[in-house]
């Protein structure tokens, strides 16, 4: 419990594991800026000093804080994660964005009592877990917000997105938990995979049509495979050139495979319509249970793209059908285990 005496912030722990936690991150975090000043520690008491300025989690749930805004935020909160870890060699065991005063332009962190050693991507599930759980759970503000937070900290933060993709479900489970939230099993891997996917646009010369763009402006990583040099990429995109015809699909989604790390690869085309918001919420929502790829059936036939692509696993088989003749990914996973969304039997529905 904290309470403020004096000009001092008071806090009191009930649990003594809780006070040696909090206490060991101040003593190395004394003097960085990156926590109050720690005045007084003695049996289960810690003082500090007060810190003026609006809390991060009032700043990010505004209704006016725009996408720009969140990203700046977040990577504040980057920065301030990165140097405590620099400094301490801990985690924060739990993230909570209202212990976080953003003061003279800088984060400073008022909490400690569950930091710990550990891996960042813990921090990172906390973090997205909290992020889409409000103002309400699983709606649209927070979802969008856990995504930016994602593109943030994939650009700052050093950690293995294999390891955040297994880490996402089990910490979503305890925080709705703790909340008092039903878990949607269907969110949770909608979160395992929108915070750990690359996204790849299949291009010719021109430039990628803005609706592929907008579909992907968010995932941690983003690609073109273009076949012609000196085409146009769109900002926050790698462009990938290859000497592969445009037919080969297999061949030169596997090029781009080799390139990225992040365990899931969702692949649109120039050539496709728009993919409506409900088909990419059910492309990311399908159970993925030893499944290599998920993939759309519209009009009755298996459709090449829109394309879920498990990345470590894929890139060999894809390969594989471009060096065989199988140069569609229809073609090349023919014979491999792959989850089928009928985009008729999907109910019409606002996406979150």
């Amino acid at each position: 419990m904290t309470v403020v005496k004096n000009g001092k912030a008071v806090k009191t722990f009930a649990n003594r594991t809780d006070y040696l936690n909090e206490n060991k991150a101040y003593e190395l975090l004394r003097g960085t800026g990156l926590a109050p000043q720690l005045l007084y520690s003695y049996d289960g008491c810690i003082e500090r000093s007060l810190v003026e300025g609006p809390l991060l989690s009032d700043l990010i749930r505004d209704p006016s804080a725009d996408a720009p805004e969140l990203l700046r935020l977040f990577g504040l909160f980057c920065d301030w994660y990165n140097a405590f870890r620099s400094k301490t060699g801990l985690t924060l065991g739990k993230v909570r964005f209202e212990n976080f005063v953003l003061s003279s332009g800088k984060l400073v962190c008022t909490d400690f009592d569950d930091c710990r050693t550990g891996f960042a991507e813990k921090d990172l599930a906390s973090a997205v877990s909290q992020l889409c759980l409000v103002p309400q759970p699983f709606g649209a503000q927070g979802m969008s917000a856990a995504k930016l937070f994602m593109l943030s900290a994939s650009e700052k933060i050093k950690y293995d997105p294999e390891v955040l993709c297994q880490r996402m479900v089990p910490v979503f489970k305890a925080e709705c938990r703790k909340a008092g939230i039903k878990y949607d099993v269907s969110e949770g891997e909608y979160l395992s995979v929108v915070c750990c996917m690359a996204g790849l646009i299949l291009a010719g010369g021109k430039y990628p049509v803005q609706s592929a763009v907008r579909g992907l402006m968010t995932a941690p990583q983003r690609f073109v495979s273009v076949t012609q040099q000196g085409a146009d990429v769109p900002g926050g995109f790698e462009p990938v050139h290859t000497q592969l015809g445009a037919a080969d699909s297999a061949g030169r989604i596997a090029e781009v495979l080799r390139k990225t790390t992040q365990p899931w690869t969702l692949v649109l085309s120039t050539n496709m319509p728009e993919i409506p918001p409900v088909l990419l919420k059910a492309l990311l929502c399908a159970d993925k249970e030893e499944t290599e790829a998920v993939m759309v059936e519209a009009g009755g036939k298996v459709r090449d793209f829109p394309v879920l692509l498990r990345t470590n696993s894929a890139v060999y088989d894809l390969e594989h059908g471009s060096d065989n003749g199988k140069k569609t990914v229809t073609g090349a996973l023919s014979r491999r285990p792959v989850k089928i969304v009928r985009l008729e039997s999907l109910e019409t529905q606002s996406p979150q």
